[in-house]
């Protein structure tokens, strides 16, 4: 959902240095999604949906940066996922990250919990 911006309790519009930044698909650098129309809503791909759509759908890299400011982001994120259980026998490029190699099946498949919880360890801050 769209961020909104405060500081000392009220609104104000979002730091040019701070928001939500997205890898365009062959760049090498990250870009600020400039949104700032409050109906949009943002929709992010996962990898896992990479990995199961066989390179289909693309997950984006991303990232958000605060501001250097004393100012304060807020949003909300929604995430979805598929039972721990279900087993993909993915023909993605994905199936060459470490997340799938160290964790795949004797029969090549690998199992949502599995992706999840390699990708946790991965990404989850220090």
């Amino acid at each position: 959902m769209p961020a909104y911006y405060f500081k000392d309790e009220c609104e104000v519009e979002e730091p040019a240095e701070a928001g939500l930044f997205i890898r365009p698909v062959n760049s090498e650098h990250f870009e600020k999604v400039a949104e700032n129309d409050k109906s949009v809503m943002l929709f992010q791909v996962g990898e896992f949906a990479q990995l199961a759509s066989h390179d289909e759908l693309r997950a984006t890299k991303h990232l958000v940066r605060k501001s250097r400011a004393n100012i304060e982001r807020f949003t909300f994120a929604l995430f979805f996922s598929a039972r721990d259980d279900a087993m993909i026998c993915p023909q993605s490029i994905l199936a060459k990250d470490t997340r799938f190699t160290a964790n795949q099946t004797a029969d090549g498949t690998i199992s949502y919990g599995a992706w999840e919880a390699a990708s946790y360890e991965r990404y989850r801050a220090r």
